[in-house]
């Protein structure tokens, strides 16, 4: 059995926009969320411009997740 060096997941952000601060009564249609493969070799926060682009979120790209100095999880 080949090994995988990739894992396809579809992604998508929340929307967590005000909703109030819009006039239009018109809800965005809903779409299926893209697919966007991931590669199993390189770390994640280097592939995450490629999944901003893929989402054309309407968010400006910065730190979503935080990681204290001090953290575990920090590599």
């Amino acid at each position: 059995m080949p090994a995988m060096t990739s894992l396809a997941c579809r992604v998508q952000y929340v929307d967590d926009t005000d909703p109030f601060e819009y006039s239009a009564n018109v809800p965005e249609p809903q779409r299926a969320p893209p697919v966007h493969s991931f590669s199993l070799t390189l770390p994640l926060i280097n592939q995450l411009a490629g999944v901003y682009r893929v989402l054309r979120a309407p968010h400006r790209v910065s730190p979503s997740l935080p990681l204290s100095l001090s953290s575990p999880w920090r590599t």
